[in-house]
């Protein structure tokens, strides 16, 4: 049997994780436990446990910063959680793609002020860009995926509430349907990205090649930007690049004093 926090294990690793930053506690409990698993095994991820959760969220934001991967920093319900604050704080003033994975009660315990249930979601609402609560099994997958996507295009850090009850039960394949109208017959898809075929428009012969540019290979749209040149005239060679204009492209040769660019331009040109 896979029980969710063995499956969210392996999708982190699948999102390029290979280290995890931790301190254990009995809201994660389930979660620490198959961590500990998985690296005695040697089938998991890199398990660092500092001695504080706060110190976990901050190696978590310098990994992201010195790697370029997404950090991942655990912490338990309530109290641990609320230890994670800065280092999420610093994740998202410097534009890091951190996801946090926090602890919480089980889910009969919800809204009855039990020991350490507390509203997560709205505690971490202002720090993250995306954060959401495992209700179910089958829930696992969109979650994971949403939080790691989000906090790599939007380099901001995500939450994962994974209650302590969820943690434990087996885990099932999202269904079909997932209780939302679909116009296709074809399951919802679990690739991480579109195909790079689907992401790339068809060339034609009329499209130009720097059209073809404007796509990323993540499939997501690079609008060029705005510059000021007077349209079907190019800049002479010899001239100097504007490179205080924001609206001209790297590949803008025009001369600032004759295409309109701004005063600032001008003055950090010469």
């Amino acid at each position: 049997m896979t029980t969710v926090s063995e499956f969210v294990i392996g999708r982190i690793r699948e999102w390029g994780v290979r280290r995890v930053f931790g301190f254990p506690g009995d809201g994660i409990g389930e979660f620490d436990g198959a961590l500990g698993k998985a690296e005695r095994e040697g089938d998991g991820l890199e398990y660092i446990r500092p001695t504080h959760e706060e110190i976990a969220a901050l190696m978590a934001t310098a990994h992201a910063k010195f790697t370029g991967e997404v950090g991942v920093c655990i912490a338990t319900s309530s109290p641990g959680g609320f230890h994670l604050l800065n280092g999420l704080y610093d994740a998202k003033m410097d534009n890091q793609p951190v996801v946090a994975i926090v602890g919480q009660q089980g889910l009969d315990a919800f809204g009855t002020s039990n020991q350490q249930e507390s509203h997560l979601e709205r505690t971490f609402s202002d720090v993250a860009a995306y954060v959401q609560t495992i209700v179910s099994p089958a829930q696992a997958q969109a979650v994971v995926d949403a939080a790691f996507r989000i906090a790599i295009t939007r380099l901001q850090p995500c939450v994962i509430i994974f209650p302590h009850d969820i943690q434990g039960e087996e885990m099932v394949e999202p269904g079909k349907k997932m209780w939302v109208s679909r116009s296709s017959a074809v399951a919802p898809s679990t690739a991480l990205a579109a195909p790079p075929d689907q992401c790339r428009p068809p060339r034609t012969s009329s499209t130009p090649a720097s059209a073809s540019r404007s796509w990323s290979a993540t499939g997501r749209t690079v609008r060029p930007r705005k510059c000021w040149r007077r349209p079907g005239s190019r800049a002479p060679a010899s001239s100097r690049r504007c490179a205080g204009s924001r609206w001209c492209p790297p590949t803008c040769r025009s001369t600032p004093s004759s295409w309109g660019c701004s005063a600032r331009a001008r003055a950090t040109s010469r």
